[in-house]
């Protein structure tokens, strides 16, 4: 891993709610993996948008199109989340 990118990947958090997200950059998390199980993507990109202002990497867990529309770093797909198929 590179100097850089190692100072990027320090503490990954993973939470439900901005509440949470801010304290968890305010502790030293570099990214915060927001996780709303079973919510609509307009759901998850609606309660997803003050997670953009953090000065963090942001992946959204189990939903590529939330992912996208957020401008998300990256998402998270489980084996049996759609979409995990490496096909």
């Amino acid at each position: 891993m590179t100097p850089a990118l190692e100072e990027r990947l320090r503490l990954h958090c993973i939470v439900t709610d901005i509440e949470a997200a801010t304290a968890a950059v305010a502790a030293g998390a570099t990214v915060i993996q927001l996780r709303l199980k079973g919510l609509a993507s307009d759901a998850v990109v609606q309660r997803g948008v003050p997670f953009r202002r953090l000065p963090a990497t942001l992946i959204v867990n189990d939903d590529v199109t939330a992912a996208l529309a957020l401008g998300a770093d990256g998402v998270h797909l489980g084996d049996d989340d759609p979409g995990s198929s490496w096909g």
